[in-house]
């Protein structure tokens, strides 16, 4: 082989190698940034027209939504699709503190006939929530939070989970209620 041949090699090997290298890292930057962004779950959980009924069968009303903003399907962790409801009483209500919250008082199961939920699709469900009868007599006020957790993916990554809370404040003077929400997402 002479000097022009080994050349004309050398010229061969190198734009073959620089394609392979711009064709391996487009499929890099694609499986890295493109795929996995499109493709990540994308949702909305919100709580909305939140009420108390008292009488004699206390209980709150709620309306929880879940929109799928992105454009893959999310599937749902099985039994992680709840609402919590907190409640403080006039016996816990101290004005030089912050209302301590602590346990929920009920767990009521939501989206229980969905499995997942579609690109693009909306799901909403109305929840009643049992009240004893003395907790409403006297509670001043209601903490509720919706979770919601995705079924974990085949690769490593974090869990993925939407979360919503309002709160509802009771008044006994005018017997209305007043609610305040907020979203996480």
């Amino acid at each position: 082989m002479n000097g022009a041949q080994w050349s004309s090699l050398s010229n061969t090997v190198e734009q073959f190698a620089a394609a392979a290298g711009i064709l391996g890292g487009g499929v890099w930057a694609y499986f890295k940034f493109l795929r996995g962004r499109a493709f990540a779950y994308r949702a909305q959980l919100t709580i909305d027209e939140l009420a108390s009924h008292p009488g004699p069968l206390p209980s709150i009303s709620l309306q929880v939504n879940l929109a799928n903003s992105g454009l893959s399907k999310v599937p749902f962790a099985p039994g992680l699709k709840v609402v919590k409801v907190f409640a403080v009483t006039d016996r816990d209500w101290f004005e030089d503190r912050n209302i301590n919250w602590g346990e929920p008082f009920i767990l009521t199961p939501i989206f229980e006939n969905h499995g997942w939920l579609e690109a693009g699709e909306t799901i909403t469900e109305a929840v009643l929530v049992p009240v004893a009868a003395e907790m409403s007599r006297l509670c001043v006020a209601y903490r509720v939070t919706a979770d919601v957790f995705a079924a974990p993916r085949r690769e490593k990554g974090p869990n993925v989970s939407w979360f919503a809370e309002t709160l509802l404040v009771v008044n006994r003077d005018t017997g209305a209620n007043q609610s305040e929400s907020n979203t996480d997402s």
